[in-house]
């Protein structure tokens, strides 16, 4: 299964594929993310690592394989998703430890 590996204290998220050996980092320490654009901007980024890490699009797959691909892809961003919520609580409960 494709998971997204919690990279805690850093502004990226790291997005795994354990059958092929694939991971991509993908930062947003240059986004805004308290704007819609910004938010935006992290899912492309997340999206596309996850076709990259996940082969979704490859040429000469079979149908399984492609319905794979694609299940893995959705695993991931789900996971990079919950990964990210994670670090955003934890900053929020560490904020609000300092007030």
């Amino acid at each position: 299964m494709t998971h997204a590996l919690i990279a805690a204290g850093l502004a990226a998220l790291s997005i795994a594929h354990p059958a092929a050996a694939s991971t991509r980092t993908v930062s947003y320490v240059d986004l805004d993310l308290s704007t819609a654009h910004g938010r935006v901007a992290l899912d492309a980024r997340v999206r596309s690592a996850a076709r990259q890490v996940c082969e979704v699009g490859a040429a000469n797959v079979s149908l399984a394989e492609q319905t794979a691909n694609r299940a893995c892809m959705a695993h991931a961003v789900s996971s990079a998703q919950q990964q990210f919520a994670s670090i955003q609580a934890r900053r929020t409960t560490s904020t609000d430890r300092l007030r």
